[in-house]
């Protein structure tokens, strides 16, 4: 029923985001990508906040190398920024070789 399905949603939405296993998929709810108290700070997050990477008081960190993780970031060098993307110096070589982005970012 509609009443059993909104439980079961807020039930969901009262879970914080490290409970869950990072094991699962990516939690794509977009309260999970951001920094309480750091207005435009975005964690693993180019899918969800795509149109943020054109802000340039916005900024990324791309914990670590992995599909779930960029999944949303362009390839073939279509990212333009300005959006920083902070992430370790293997990371940022898989994105200059794999995804094009310039050493800028």
């Amino acid at each position: 029923s509609d009443l059993t399905l909104a439980r079961e949603e807020n039930l969901l939405a009262s879970i914080p985001c490290s409970a869950f296993s990072p094991f699962l998929v990516m939690n794509q709810a977009e309260r999970c990508h951001q920094v309480a108290g750091c207005t435009g700070l975005y964690v693993d997050a180019f899918k969800a906040f795509r149109s943020k990477t054109s802000d340039p008081s916005s900024s990324f960190i791309l914990t670590h190398y992995h599909g779930d993780h960029y999944n949303g970031l362009p390839r073939d060098g279509a990212y333009v920024g300005p959006a920083l993307i902070h992430c370790t110096p293997v990371t940022a070589s898989l994105l200059r070789s794999v995804h094009g982005v310039a050493a800028e970012y």
